[in-house]
């Protein structure tokens, strides 16, 4: 078989040709979020026996590549998951400690001011000025009891707002996943060889976005589908099969907002706690510091209220 320069020069040209465009590419997504650079592999083709000697016959782009690591990429899924629980328990707690100082101070300087009332009427007990301070007193206390009793309670609110929220996000997030998978199964079905190199930088992007709300892991098949899971390892999609988080009044207490992964018509109970990220977080303050500080206020009033009574 002779050698034919044309042919040889063209497919230079060829590769070149797709190494402008990649590099194009590349340069038109600078400020792309989620991009990844890509990079065309070029190979020799197969040399032609002629004159005794294997000849060259030119080159050719074999594949366009994402410069991707895969483990960087896990890595850093793993940590927007603990960045994500951590900023959010750190601003609930910052808004508590604000809460805490601000009417938690109201309900000391007014036991205080009651205790000082109690005693002038301990020293003039047949005073009735001093008798009505008491009790002017007694109902401060109990108005700032109860109003730092209803921040608490719009702390609840905004918190199970906020996972009712999340697991919106998390289920719009579920369904683009799998409609990506399903487009990458049907490429992968025309015996394609290249990668759906933007589409992979897409679903990778989607993927980083739900692993600031919960801990995600992810299990690749043969055709390039993903299997995404959640928490300890909840599958949230399998393949082209989205599921959705749903929430629900709790139980015992309503106002503990419960999360479900619903499929159809089966329906799964999640323990918010254990998914990671900022539900997680949302969840351990709720349960956890938030109500451990309306216990202890609980407490005191309910103390308060015993004592006065048995001295009554």
């Amino acid at each position: 078989m002779s050698v034919n320069l044309y042919n040889t020069g063209v497919s230079g040209l060829l590769a070149a040709q797709q190494q402008l465009a990649t590099t194009g590419h590349n340069i038109a997504n600078v400020n792309t979020e989620g991009y990844s650079r890509q990079r065309a592999e070029q190979n020799s083709s197969v040399g032609l026996f002629s004159g005794g000697n294997y000849v060259g016959s030119g080159t050719y782009v074999n594949d366009i590549t994402r410069l991707y690591e895969q483990f960087s990429h896990k890595e850093q899924l793993l940590n927007q998951s603990k960045l994500g629980n951590a900023d959010l328990l750190q601003g609930r707690l910052t808004q508590l400690d604000q809460v805490m100082s601000t009417s938690g101070n109201a309900v000391v300087g007014s036991l205080d001011s009651f205790y000082q009332s109690l005693n002038g009427v301990a020293d003039n007990p047949n005073d009735l000025g001093l008798r009505s301070i008491v009790l002017n007193q007694a109902n401060i206390l109990s108005k700032d009891f109860n109003e730092l009793t209803n921040n608490f309670d719009n702390m609840t609110k905004a918190v199970n707002g906020e996972i009712e929220q999340i697991a919106t996000k998390i289920s719009e997030i579920s369904n683009e996943l799998a409609k990506i998978n399903e487009t990458i199964m049907q490429t992968q079905g025309l015996n394609q060889t290249g990668q759906p190199n933007d589409l992979l930088d897409k679903r990778d992007q989607l993927i980083g976005e739900l692993s600031k709300f919960t801990k995600v892991t992810t299990v690749e098949d043969a055709n390039g589908v993903l299997t995404v899971m959640i928490g300890q390892g909840t599958t949230l999609v399998a393949g082209i099969t989205p599921m959705t988080v749903q929430v629900k009044a709790g139980d015992p207490d309503p106002n503990k907002t419960q999360l479900s992964l619903v499929s159809g018509n089966s329906r799964v109970a999640l323990n918010g706690s254990t998914l990671g990220g900022s539900l997680a977080a949302n969840f351990e303050f709720r349960d956890q510091h938030l109500n451990q500080t309306r216990k202890e206020i609980d407490r005191l009033a309910m103390s308060i209220s015993s004592i006065l009574n048995d001295s009554q």
